[in-house]
């Protein structure tokens, strides 16, 4: 907005202070603004020639003063003029090419005037009769045409807003979808990184699977027959166990003698064949306590010894039962794990490549429209740079014509009012 500064002196309260620039530097004016920074630095080398300075910015200054001056009381001049006789179209029109002339200057401070303009109390006193006499039609003249101004400046601060708004929505849009498509990135890195963690896991799991299966499979070929072995030597143990029984209740007397012999060749050859079992299977420990049963067998009175080592070997059997037993459980259990464990990562691996798909085509989409709502904030931004420069050429000086008719109407008023008038 251009503050419009009246003058102490009455003939001249209706001039403001203006200091034009024209459309071609508007931009560069704004751009001098970054070298303020130099021109500090280089006034610690030009402060000798300081003071010559300043005169000429003071001369500039006021003369720059004077010429908007001039053109405002030219103008009031001109309406003045025109009023009495002129329709508010036709004052319009004059009105609107004295703004085109304002802003087609190529700089405010190079306007020249031939005629140094009356003030408006002088005008105003050399025409008293004319304007006072149709003060009413000329008021309304002025009035209508102070309407179409002010809506017209009305409706450039509008224009203007409205480009800044868009400007700012244009903006916010593509922000938006900057942030949308940088999250849509990061979900896509994310989801890429969780599936080929996945993978290495799915391949690791896969691998011990793969061993604890073939583990499986060899304690499942080689068991069965350890457990067949097991079975078969309790069996054995079990029956001779039996025939001791059958010696121990069998006299002694000479009579009997004979069959008491028998059951034990019998005891004795199935020790035999438990001695070739333990050593088929090298054991050391089993053909140790065969040994010892045998060497007992030939004292009749150590039967009962017999008896606890038999008992003995039959809970080793159950010892090693159970121990094969748990450890085919436990093997089982291991692949079982390990196969949960690899449909797990499995399942990940899907998942988490569906998701990286996925987040990576909606990023694609993204981009598009965010490059799309990026042409649309460049253009925006242009588009209001570029309508906010003609704002402000244009308005300065509707804003001073606004108020130039402002002054003309009241000092109209003040003027005919005034006793002197009527006389």
């Amino acid at each position: 907005m251009v503050k419009v500064v009246p003058m102490a002196s009455v003939d001249q309260q209706v001039f403001t202070v203006y200091v034009g620039t024209s459309p071609k530097r508007a931009r560069s004016n704004r751009l001098a603004v970054v070298g303020g920074v130099f021109l500090v630095a280089m006034a610690a080398v030009a402060v000798l020639s300081t003071q010559g300075h300043h005169r000429s910015t003071v001369m500039t200054t006021k003369a720059t003063r004077a010429s908007t001056r001039l053109s405002d009381l030219t103008l009031a001049s001109r309406i003045l003029a025109a009023a009495p006789k002129s329709s508010s179209q036709q004052m319009y029109a004059m009105l609107q090419q004295w703004q085109d002339k304002q802003v087609s200057e190529d700089n405010v401070r190079s306007q020249m005037l031939a005629v140094f303009p009356k003030g408006i109390n002088t005008m105003l006193q050399e025409s008293s009769s004319k304007v006072c006499e149709k003060k009413d039609e000329i008021i309304g003249k002025l009035s209508s045409l102070l309407e179409k101004l002010t809506a017209d400046a009305i409706a450039r601060n509008l224009t203007d807003a409205k480009s800044f708004e868009e400007k700012k929505e244009s903006l916010q849009a593509w922000l938006e979808e900057e942030s949308s498509f940088r999250l849509e990135a990061e979900k896509a890195k994310e989801a890429e990184q969780g599936a080929s963690y996945a993978r290495v896991q799915y391949e690791k799991w896969k691998a011990s699977y793969q061993d604890a299966k073939q583990r499986v499979e060899q304690l499942e070929k080689s068991y069965p027959k350890e457990l067949a072995s097991i079975a078969a030597e309790r069996a054995l143990i079990k029956e001779i166990i039996v025939l001791l029984d059958t010696f121990e209740s069998q006299p002694t007397d000479q009579a009997k003698q004979t069959g008491k012999s028998n059951t034990l060749m019998q005891i004795k050859a199935k020790l035999s064949k438990l001695q070739q079992w333990a050593q088929q299977s090298n054991s050391a420990v089993k053909i140790q306590g065969i040994k010892s049963l045998e060497q007992k067998l030939a004292s009749f009175t150590e039967t009962s010894a017999v008896r606890t080592l038999l008992q003995d070997m039959l809970k080793e059997l159950d010892t090693r039962e159970q121990v094969v037993k748990k450890v085919e459980d436990e093997a089982k259990a291991e692949m079982n794990s390990h196969f949960d464990k690899l449909v797990h990562y499995e399942k990940d691996v899907v998942d988490l490549s569906n998701a990286a798909d996925k987040a990576k085509e909606v990023s694609a989409q993204t981009d598009m429209e965010r490059e799309k709502l990026n042409g649309l904030k460049k253009n925006s931004a242009e588009s209001y740079e570029d309508e906010h420069d003609e704002y402000e050429t244009v308005a300065p000086p509707a804003e001073r014509a606004i108020y130039i008719l402002q002054v003309i109407i009241e000092k109209i008023r003040s003027f005919c009012a005034a006793p002197s008038a009527s006389a």
